[in-house]
């Protein structure tokens, strides 16, 4: 017995545009869930074929698909070669409605392997997997679409440090299946592709003849994870400003010199504030967070004063299920273990991990300088965080961790993050016509979780 799911969506782009965007190789790492059970394992087969890696129940299969498109250049679809179906057929349509109006239709059909006693419960639980990633894939397609055709330029070339992170992956496939360009900085040469450019951030060693681009958007810095010994101060800071500072050095020595640096900093930078809204006009703070900050956005000063546009991007918490905060929460929070910090009325200022992708190109694409906040404008507590969370996993909430045992285990790291208030709003993206596709808490996660 075969099984049919549809969905369709109204995009606003013409349908030359959505096509192309979802047939580029470099899509398919884009459009595919961080929950999914499918994981690509062979990006590079571009569009002749796709293979994915599907854990289920315990399981592990492999899906090929080949890729058929038709003549008229607005439909295709990936068909199984081989897989753990009896035939798996996804179809795509673009039906353009207006000169800007595009209606984008997904349609699978499959039929399952096995007997047919267990044929009803297995058919069940794999169409509202696939629902799951119809949905998904459709608010990535629509979301990305729309802010592509609104800020649409031509293709741009980006340097990007910490490509390997969790902001740089998400971030350069975003870019590649928006069109543009990207070089990773890598520190290896034997693993870096042809594209990579290799540099030292310590030694101050770049590879001028390979790192020829428009925008630079520099990312990498030691993780604050941990117990903050004065070893790992030492790499948290001199990772964040010496690499800054000889990053720095390197794009000023260039032949042509890029139009932007993007920054990467944090909402540490304000320090802990209670519940005081802090936009980028607000001071800095106290604390060794906020003193890394302070000196990390000094060291763009070397650029700005050699004519190099730079945005300071002061990070919020980013929510991924992929890495970061939230994939630490994941396990105590899905077990019922979840627990609030601490008091829970301090504040945490968060961002989508997509918001986030789309403000870094549109930072890079407007004549914005200086400070940004990258953070959602509806900041919330620890408490209505925790709760949120548990809410959309269906989960309790019922623990509390007191803040002296934080401070004893964790020490400082504990002080300055998770029992930190920061309500940073992001005025100057909102006042610039920036548009978060997330704003309130629990619509990002449901989206993020699949939960929707």
């Amino acid at each position: 017995m075969s099984y049919t799911l549809n969905k369709k969506i109204t995009v606003t782009a013409p349908s030359s545009q959505v096509f192309d965007w979802h047939i580029k190789p470099q899509s398919f790492a884009r459009l595919n869930a961080p929950w999914s059970p499918m994981k690509i394992f062979n990006a590079a087969s571009g569009t002749k074929g796709q293979g994915f890696k599907i854990s289920f129940a315990g399981l592990r299969f492999y899906l090929t698909l080949a890729r058929q498109m038709d003549i008229n250049g607005t439909s295709y679809k990936d068909v199984q070669t081989s897989g753990p179906f009896n035939s798996f057929e996804h179809q795509q349509v673009c039906r353009q409605i207006a000169a800007n109006q595009t209606v984008l239709e997904d349609q699978i059909t499959f039929e399952l392997s096995g007997s047919a006693s267990s044929l009803s419960f297995l058919a069940a639980n794999v169409q509202k997997k696939i629902q799951k990633i119809l949905d998904y894939r459709q608010r990535v397609a629509k979301d990305d679409l729309e802010f592509l055709h609104r800020y649409s330029t031509s293709s741009l070339t980006f340097l990007v440090s910490g490509a390997s992170g969790l902001v740089g992956r998400h971030f350069c496939d975003f870019l590649l299946a928006g069109g543009h360009k990207v070089k990773r900085l890598v520190r290896s040469a034997a693993k870096a592709p042809e594209s990579s450019v290799l540099w030292d951030p310590d030694k101050g060693i770049l590879e001028p003849h390979k790192a020829s681009c428009d925008v630079v958007v520099h990312l990498a810095g030691e993780n604050l994870l941990g117990i903050w010994t004065a070893a790992k101060r030492k790499k948290i800071k001199e990772s964040r400003v010496i690499g800054t500072q000889n990053l720095c050095k390197s794009l000023i020595a260039l032949d042509k010199k890029p139009a932007a640096l993007i920054c990467a900093s944090a909402s540490g930078y304000y320090g802990p504030c209670n519940d005081m809204l802090l936009n980028e006009t607000a001071p800095a703070g106290k604390g060794f967070l906020a003193e890394v900050c302070r000196e990390w956005e000094s060291a763009t000063k070397l650029a700005s004063n050699n004519g190099i546009r730079v945005v300071n991007s002061r990070f919020g918490i980013v929510l991924s299920p992929a890495g970061g905060a939230l994939k630490t929460m994941l396990p105590a929070f899905k077990a019922g273990g979840g627990a609030i910090m601490g008091h829970g009325r301090q504040y945490l200022s968060w961002i989508c991990i997509d918001d986030l992708s789309r403000a870094l190109l549109f930072a890079s694409l407007q004549d914005m300088e200086g400070p940004v906040n990258y953070t959602s404008p509806e900041p919330v507590t620890n408490r209505d965080f925790s709760k949120t969370l548990a809410r959309v996993l269906h989960r309790p909430a019922l623990f509390g961790v007191p803040s002296i045992l934080l401070r004893k285990t964790l020490g400082d790291m504990a002080q300055e993050t998770l029992l930190a208030s920061i309500r940073a709003v992001p005025d100057r993206l909102t006042e610039s016509g920036f548009s978060f596709s997330f704003m309130e808490l629990e619509e990002c996660l449901r989206y993020l979780l699949g939960r929707t």
